[in-house]
């Protein structure tokens, strides 16, 4: 289960990773104003980095850390 949940988290942050593409960052955020632009994109690095690191704490408690 441990290793499924790390697959996962780290399948979630490659997701978020691929907004900037999926969705035209940062050209259709600038409709909402540059600091909502800004905190919309650092919100999301800091989420993808919270995947990251679940899902490397789950490998690493999987293969016996």
């Amino acid at each position: 289960m441990l290793m499924l949940a790390a697959v996962l988290d780290l399948a979630f942050a490659a997701f978020h990773l691929g907004f900037w593409r999926l969705f035209g960052w940062p050209a259709r955020l600038k409709g909402s104003g540059n600091l909502n632009a800004a905190i919309t994109q650092t919100l999301n690095v800091m989420l993808t980095f919270t995947f990251v690191s679940y899902g490397a704490t789950l490998l690493w408690l999987c293969t016996g850390g």
